[in-house]
């Protein structure tokens, strides 16, 4: 597993994270949590054609600015 990100000032470029830090409340960890559940069943039932999710399309009413997205380690577009 990898973790890349941005920087929030608008940076185009992706950066490779050595870790990742959520603040978050009970609830929108729950709803994190529900997002991965749903990305492992996609990815299993998709396999190699699995693409990517995003959270934000997952998590419709999320206005914050920020995103989480799951890509698949086969689709390697980021090495």
């Amino acid at each position: 597993m990898k973790i890349f990100g941005y920087d929030k000032k608008g940076s185009s470029e992706l950066l490779e994270l050595s870790e990742v830090t959520f603040q978050i409340k009970a609830n929108e960890l729950k709803n994190v949590i529900s997002f991965f559940q749903h990305v492992e069943r996609e990815m299993e039932i998709h396999g190699k054609d699995f693409g990517h999710e995003h959270y934000k399309d997952y998590a419709e009413k999320i206005s914050d600015n920020y995103d989480i997205i799951i890509i698949s380690d086969a689709e390697a577009v980021l090495e």
